[in-house]
């Protein structure tokens, strides 16, 4: 091969492989399922993917909700002039690495607005209160579920779980801002079907959402069949009761939660039905939601059950949390708030405007660092060995610790640039330490702890986060191949030593940590390959922090009866962001090629572009 042709193959095989590598970043993985509690840690979900290490993998969910991410809405009077763009927020939650929604609906009115399609159709006779056709309560809207349907998909296809909203407090009462009764279908004036949801003739319709009205308890009941009938057979579901209502629908949320279990129970798919904060709660509200029958609840301060805002309670597992700034600012909360709540165990989702308007009281700076915060906790929750984890407040004197003691920890330091100290069990740990400020990794090393408490200070001006794991002796499952030893630790002088064959001494010359340090591609990777394996050799990275492998090439060995017995060589640029490999897949004995690994660099498996869809490029 002449100096020209090996030129342009070089280049040619560079391009074909990052767009291979694109190709497979760009192609979100589809959120699975169902969600089911996670049998050893309950504070967590799971989908029921097993994991390397036999344990089932962990799913915590954190995302931005808005408004309108199902109905379109416009005031009184007027008619819908626009449109939600609902793949552009699809766009938004991916760009932040979120994996969760909340998806409200509305029983037609709130205060002065109306939201439009309902689920029910408008076919009269007559005209409600609004000028319309009156509702048909026994007719459902089509335009209302298929629209359900096809963004609850178009959500699953990029990697988002949604909480399907049932039902809406403040479509029923006024919550000091307009009542929206007037409008509600349920109200006799507005249907054709004799309902009234006001029993007690005072103008509102608190009833519904009770069970004082039988005839309207039933038409919920149908409602919601239909519903889980619509949305049955995808995974990324859980269902939300209602939105702020208050504490006296207690046993009618009671109720809804317990029928749509019983009736997912005929289907082929349960999911997770959850509870959130009543509208207004005081003390005794979150004992409700934690005595409730569903899977998960959203937390409201009611004065006696801690500070949900501030000093979050940890979570101890009678219920899985997701915490939503709706229920505490409505709009409001940030990055401290996120990783607070993150390292008590709970999940953090945030009421996201989508835009700063006038009444709000925080920043836009503030919105984007909450936005940017749940994706860095979702990237840790995906690194960290979370189902091994539950927090611990007493091993860090900042009070913010998720913690497998004597194995792993994560630490939230919210104090900018404040030394703190952690309670490690003796061994040595490889640190990470995380800037939420710029959003990046800033120092990694190792430390050896002697047992006992530890002394910390990030090396920057910024709340801090400091990943400690304790080093393993770096083996691993693969494909095929059990390795008993993956899971135990290494002792404290592993590595490589020189003896003197003369007297028998010994001495440590690199450490496991020096090891590891010198095959690290960026930091956290190891790239390695193989012999020729039925007639191919293959070329990977392996992600230390996850453990998991980022096929590179599959190389056709063409030599005859194997006689190139040797590996691929593969050799770092300085950047190490180039790698140099020899091999003999064109037939042309052993040649050169250069493939440009920075794309998988700067986009680990648990980041901001989705961990698997890598596909191994064949070069034949």
């Amino acid at each position: 091969m002449n100096a020209n042709s090996a030129h342009l193959l070089v280049v040619v095989l560079s391009f074909t492989i990052a767009l291979a590598l694109d190709a497979g970043a760009g192609q979100s993985t589809k959120a699975a399922g169902p969600l089911r509690g996670h049998p050893t840690n309950p504070r967590y979900f799971t989908d029921g993917t097993k994991m390397s290490n036999g344990s089932l993998r962990v799913v915590y969910l954190t995302g931005s909700h808005t408004w309108h991410n199902l109905q379109d809405s416009a005031k009184l009077g007027d008619p819908l002039t626009e449109k939600f763009d609902y793949d552009g927020y699809l766009r938004l939650l991916e760009r932040f690495n979120h994996n969760f929604m909340r998806m409200w609906s509305w029983e037609v009115g709130e205060n002065d607005i109306y939201y439009d399609p309902a689920p029910w159709v408008r076919t009269g006779p007559g005209t409600g209160t609004d000028g319309k056709p009156k509702f048909d309560l026994s007719q459902f809207n089509p335009e209302y579920f298929e629209r359900l349907c096809s963004r609850v998909i178009a959500a699953r296809d990029r990697g988002i779980y949604v909480s399907v909203m049932l039902f809406q407090g403040w479509s029923i009462y006024s919550h000091g801002y307009g009542n929206p009764w007037p409008v509600h279908p349920f109200n006799e004036a507005n249907n054709i079907n004799g309902i009234d949801g006001d029993a007690d003739d005072d103008g509102e319709g608190k009833e519904v959402h009770s069970l004082a009205v039988p005839a309207v308890t039933r038409l919920q009941e149908g409602y919601i069949r239909k519903v889980v009938d619509t949305l049955n057979d995808l995974d990324n579901v859980l269902y939300e009761i209602t939105n702020e209502t208050a504490i006296f629908s207690k046993d009618w949320q009671y109720h809804i939660v317990r029928f749509v279990k019983e009736y997912e129970a005929t289907k082929p798919k349960q999911h997770p039905v959850g509870m959130t904060a009543f509208d207004s709660g005081g003390a005794g509200s979150m004992q409700a939601l934690l005595e409730s029958p569903s899977d998960w609840i959203s937390p409201q301060n009611d004065g006696v059950s801690g500070d949900y805002q501030d000093d979050p309670p940890a979570a101890d597992g009678r219920k899985v949390i997701i915490s939503d700034t709706d229920h505490l600012w409505g709009v409001g909360g940030d990055r401290t708030w996120v990783w607070k709540s993150f390292t008590r165990g709970h999940h953090p989702i945030y009421m996201d405007p989508l835009r700063k308007q006038d009444w709000f009281s925080i920043s836009e700076a503030e919105m984007e660092g909450a936005r940017k915060a749940m994706g860095d906790t979702r990237h840790y929750a995906e690194r960290i060995n979370l189902a091994a984890m539950a927090p611990h407040n007493e091993l860090s004197s900042t009070g913010y610790c998720l913690a497998n003691p004597g194995a792993e920890y994560l630490i939230y330091q919210p104090k900018s640039g404040e030394a703190f100290s952690a309670e490690l069990e003796q061994g040595t740990y490889r640190y990470e330490w995380f800037n939420p400020t710029k959003g990046e990794r800033s120092e990694t090393g190792s430390v050896n702890a002697s047992g006992g408490p530890q002394q910390f200070k990030a090396q920057f001006e910024s709340d801090a986060v400091l990943w400690l794991d304790r080093m393993k002796h770096g083996g691993t499952p693969y494909v095929g191949i059990e390795d008993e030893y993956a899971d135990q630790y290494a002792p404290e002088k592993t590595g490589i030593w020189r003896m003197d064959l003369n007297t028998g001494e010994a001495a440590l010359i690199m450490s496991l940590d020096q090891m590891a340090r010198i095959a690290r591609p960026g930091g956290d990777w190891i790239i390695s390959d193989t012999y020729a394996i039925d007639g191919y050799q293959y070329l990977f990275l392996y992600h230390i922090p996850t453990r998991q492998f980022v096929p590179l090439a599959k190389l056709k060995s063409t030599a005859p009866n194997n006689y190139y017995r040797v590996d691929l060589h593969p050799r770092l640029s300085g950047s190490g962001r180039m790698v140099s490999i020899d091999a003999t897949h064109e037939d042309l004995g052993r040649q050169m090629y250069i493939i440009n690994i920075g794309y998988v660099l700067d986009h680990p498996p648990g980041g901001t572009i989705a961990p698997l869809g890598f596909q191994a490029v064949q070069l034949q």
